[in-house]
């Protein structure tokens, strides 16, 4: 294995531009820029960390992961490249149980107090998920290991785009706890086989459309469904209460639910546009209210759209030639669109760390990228190098399935990328709640029957104040 652990080896410490330039200007911009090397309030745990880890080590990685079926696909996929390097070692996959997965960590990191063992030693984690977790102390801070890299290759940052590498740190601007495995952008979802029945007008449905012409292709699909009998049947799955999808909305109306001292602005001419934005499409029946259990079933094939950053790969599996994707739909001058990372975090009690941290080193290689796409991802990868689609295997698939695909609604105009960061200026045990308080607002005002808006704002503002005020 030594020519192929010399060339991973290589992939990892370096990164060279392959005349990406503007994608590797632009890529996932709408966080600051960040410098070099990791930096923020948090302190760098006590460790020495070690980068040579010997590769014929026998050892077992745990790695914790989501019930979602894909995540342990994708983990298969990166397991076999990375035991071409490290050829003893095995990674186990493990479902995290719970109906909740941040609160099952919890659960597990306290199982694991008392009985070490319990919890793997690597983690899934989300971006928007991981702050209390930071708090709770369950990740390991990654600066040493990220600066024990920059010792030996001072370029090794500059492989990834800082503004979704930020993604992973504290507070979006301290200590690394997670590296990025990519950067899921919200998209819309399409089945072009409704679209041709409707005789939608295909001249609107491009990227960069606006709502109105999301508006006006709803209405089309609408009249088409109910015309035909299918009354009961729903236009789009929106997700319109997941922070992805609703906070871009209320920020794409100029209403950034906090301003700048932490006071709520939701109770305002630009946050009431945005939630009556979000009724017009419940009021109308293109998504169903909010309360009920009835949705589009766009996986099922019955509905038109669906908001959402899931992988392109996943639908088109489903769809087949039915299957397509549009960018979110712009709003107003300063759109924006959702936009987050997923990726992996080492215990912070594993004994097993240096390996840990080789593993994760790994998956942001060139070719652990592409042992991802191999196994179905096709979410952008965080490397100015792999940017992209029509070049990149993420983006063309391993046998081209992908290549009539509109896969650059991941990355066109990603000046409108947009993180969930509303609730940053709180403390991270607050912030889940926060993002629960605006949901519940938008879910109580389009339900059916609904509340009404003065009486969701009503609440709206009880559940805050009740969040904010909370030791």
């Amino acid at each position: 294995y030594a020519h192929m652990r010399k060339k991973i080896t290589e992939d990892i410490m370096k990164s060279k531009f392959t005349g990406l330039i503007l994608a590797a200007v632009l890529l996932f911009g709408s966080v600051g820029l960040v410098g070099c090397r990791p930096g923020g309030s948090s302190t760098v745990d006590e460790y020495t960390p070690n980068l040579d880890v010997d590769y014929e080590i026998t050892e077992t990685l745990k790695v914790g992961i989501t019930a979602d079926a894909r995540e342990k696909e994708l983990i298969e996929g990166l397991i076999e490249g990375f035991n071409e390097i490290f050829p003893n070692v095995t990674i186990q996959p493990e479902v995290i149980q719970g109906t909740n997965y941040t609160s099952a960590l919890s659960s597990y990191y306290q199982a694991d107090l008392k009985n070490p063992g319990t919890m793997p030693d690597i983690l899934w984690m989300s971006s928007a998920e991981s702050f209390p977790l930071i708090e709770e102390k369950l990740f390991l801070n990654l600066d040493p290991y990220i600066n024990a890299e920059l010792e030996r290759d001072s370029e090794f940052l500059d492989a990834f785009y800082p503004e979704m590498w930020k993604l992973g740190q504290q507070n979006f601007d301290g200590a690394q706890y997670l590296i990025p495995r990519s950067a899921d952008r919200v998209v819309t979802h399409i089945n072009k086989g409704i679209f041709k029945a409707a005789n939608v007008d295909m001249s609107k449905v491009k990227n960069g459309w606006t709502w109105q012409d999301f508006l006006d292709t709803c209405e089309t699909i609408r009249k088409y469904f109910d015309e035909n009998g299918m009354t009961g049947q729903y236009v789009i799955d929106a997700y319109i209460n997941w922070e992805a999808v609703m906070y871009p909305i209320f920020l794409s109306n100029g209403c950034s639910v906090f301003d700048e001292n932490n006071q709520l602005v939701v109770n305002s001419e630009e946050g009431r546009a945005a939630l009556n934005m979000m009724n017009e499409l419940v009021e109308k029946r293109y998504v169903a209210p909010l309360n009920s259990s009835a949705q589009a079933n766009y996986e099922g094939g019955q509905g038109a759209m669906m908001f959402h950053s899931a992988p392109a790969s996943k639908f088109y599996n489903l769809l087949g030639e039915d299957y397509d994707l549009v960018t979110f739909p712009l709003i107003g001058d300063q759109p924006k669109i959702g936009t987050g990372v997923p990726g992996y975090c080492i215990y912070n009690k594993t004994q097993k760390r240096d390996l840990a941290w080789q593993f994760l080193k790994y998956m942001v290689s060139e070719d652990g990228q592409n042992a991802f796409a191999k196994a179905g991802a096709t979410n952008p990868p965080i490397r100015k190098d792999m940017a992209d689609p029509k070049t990149n295997l993420w983006g063309q698939g391993v046998n081209g399935e992908y290549k009539d695909l509109n896969m650059e609604a991941y990355t066109y105009k990603v000046e409108y990328n947009q993180p969930t960061d509303f609730f940053l200026g709180f403390a991270p045990k607050k912030q889940t709640e926060l993002i629960g308080n605006l949901s519940d607002l938008v879910t109580n005002y389009l339900a059916r029957p609904g509340m009404g808006l003065e009486a969701a704002l009503a609440r709206f503002d009880e559940e805050i104040k009740a969040t904010i005020n909370k030791r």
